[in-house]
C-alpha cells in the first residue's frame, strides 16, 4: 500500500545508518526513516483501508531493508500499518510511534513492571524518559528519574515524577536512601557508562532494562560478570538484565496499540 507521509520522527537508527555503522540488514542505496504518520493514498481491495485514512507505521525493515519515511510517499506492507483517529497536529503525531512503542515495550516486556513497584529511569528528561515516566505513573508505580541538571528537577516533579535525582554519575546510594532495599526496576537510557551504577541501585532479583545510550557508549570496558553492590560482590544472576533492541540499536518510541515485528 502507499502512504502519503505527513510527519516522521528522526531516530538514532537513522543517524547510525548515515554514519555507516548499521547492521548488514541495512542495504544500500536506501531512503531512511523507520517511522511515520500519514494518510492512505492507495491500498489494495480487501485491506479495509480507504483513501485518506489516518495511519501510523514503524520498523519491520522500514528504512533498512526497504525504503522508509524520508519521502513524500512510502510503500509498505498492509499489515504494518496502524489505523487511528486523532485531531492532534501532524507534527505532534509524528513524534509518537517509535517513542511510545519503545517506552511501552521497555516497561512491560523488558521490565514486566507492575502497580506498586518502584522504577528508576536513568535519563529521565529525554523524550523517551518522560514518556516512560508518564506511562509508569499511569500504571501506578513510584518513579525515580534522573537529570544531569538540577534546575530540571522541578520539570520532572511537574510531570509526575515522585523522586527527581540529580545525576553526577553515581546515584546508587541516593536511590537506596529512598528505597533501602533497592528499586524494583531500572530503565537505563544513558548508556553503558552508567550501567554498573544502575545495577547497584536495583534490589536483589530486580530487573534492569538497557534501552538507550544517550552517551553513545554501547560496550562495557573490562566487563566482569560480578558487580559490586555497596562493597559486597554479587553475581549478575541476582539482577535480571533485559535489553530492548529497537530500531537497530536503541529505541525512541508507540503505545502498544499494535505489535509490529521489529527488524532485529
Amino acid at each position: 500500500m502507499r502512504i502519503k507521509v505527513k510527519a516522521f520522527g528522526v531516530n538514532e537508527s537513522e543517524v547510525t545508518t548515515r554514519k555507516g555503522l548499521s547492521d548488514p540488514d541495512v542495504t544500500l542505496p536506501r531512503v531512511p526513516g523507520i517511522e511515520c504518520v500519514g494518510v492512505v493514498d492507495e491500498a489494495p481491495s480487501g485491506s479495509g483501508l480507504s483513501s485518506g485514512r489516518q495511519v501510523a507505521t514503524m520498523m519491520g525493515g522500514m528504512g533498512r531493508s526497504f525504503d522508509g519515511a524520508y519521502a513524500q510517499y512510502t510503500l509498505l506492507p498492509v499489515g504494518q500499518t496502524i489505523p487511528f483517529d486523532s485531531e492532534l497536529p501532524w507534527e505532534t503525531l509524528g513524534a509518537l510511534p517509535e517513542m511510545c512503542q519503545t517506552a511501552y515495550g521497555s516497561l512491560h516486556t523488558g521490565l514486566d513492571l507492575h502497580r506498586g513497584q518502584t522504577l528508576l529511569i536513568r535519563g529521565g528528561t529525554s523524550t523517551l524518559g518522560l514518556t516512560a515516566a508518564a506511562m509508569a505513573k499511569d500504571l501506578g508505580t513510584t518513579v525515580l528519574a534522573t537529570t544531569r541538571r538540577s534546575e530540571r528537577a522541578q520539570l520532572l516533579r511537574t510531570l509526575g515524577v515522585d523522586h527527581p535525582i540529580t545525576d553526577d554519575g553515581t546515584i546508587a546510594r541516593t536511590v537506596r536512601d529512598i528505597c533501602p532495599d533497592g528499586d524494583d526496576a531500572a530503565l537505563e537510557l544513558t548508556g553503558t557508562r552508567n550501567l554498573r551504577d544502575t545495577l547497584r541501585s536495583v534490589r536483589v532479583h530486580g530487573t534492569v532494562c538497557f534501552t538507550g545510550a544517550l552517551s553513545d557508549t554501547w560496550t562495557i570496558q573490562d566487563f566482569l560478570a560480578i558487580v559490586d553492590r555497596g562493597g559486597q560482590p554479587c553475581g549478575l544472576g541476582s539482577v535480571r538484565v533485559a535489553a530492548v533492541a529497537v530500531a537497530g540499536r536503541a529505541g525512541t518510541g508507540a503505545c502498544g496499540v499494535s505489535n509490529p515485528v521489529p527488524d532485529r
